[in-house]
């Protein structure tokens, strides 16, 4: 599904309501490696995109819309978020993942909901 949206670079401004896009990498499920040296290992990229509901202190509280597979360096299917799944995200973890943002109809409003 080709994407011809204008996604803006969100740094901190996010607020309840955006809609956000960001890619994260998805882990193994079992660590590889015996004792102490083994870990997970990364089996591929996801590109989320959701809807903020809440943010907290600590967290970012994000609604899945859709999560798609971006790469994947194993033979098997992977797993992503589902549909209406609820995140709870650090905004540190978000940033790392190059988060975008829609932007509103009416930017003037969004502005106002922030204060």
């Amino acid at each position: 599904m080709p994407d011809s949206t204008e996604w803006i670079a969100a740094a901190e401004d996010l607020t309840p309501g955006d809609v956000i896009r960001w890619t994260e990498n998805i882990w193994s499920d079992r660590k590889k490696g015996r004792g102490k040296a083994a870990k997970h290992k990364i089996t591929g990229k996801q590109q989320v995109t959701g809807q903020i509901e809440e943010i907290s202190a600590e967290f970012v509280h994000v609604k899945v819309i859709e999560a798609v597979i971006v790469l994947n360096e194993t033979a098997k299917p992977l797993k992503t978020y589902t549909k209406d799944e609820t995140l709870r995200k650090k905004p540190q973890t978000l940033l790392k993942g190059a988060v975008q943002r829609l932007p509103w109809s009416d930017e003037e409003a969004r502005t106002i909901s922030r204060e």
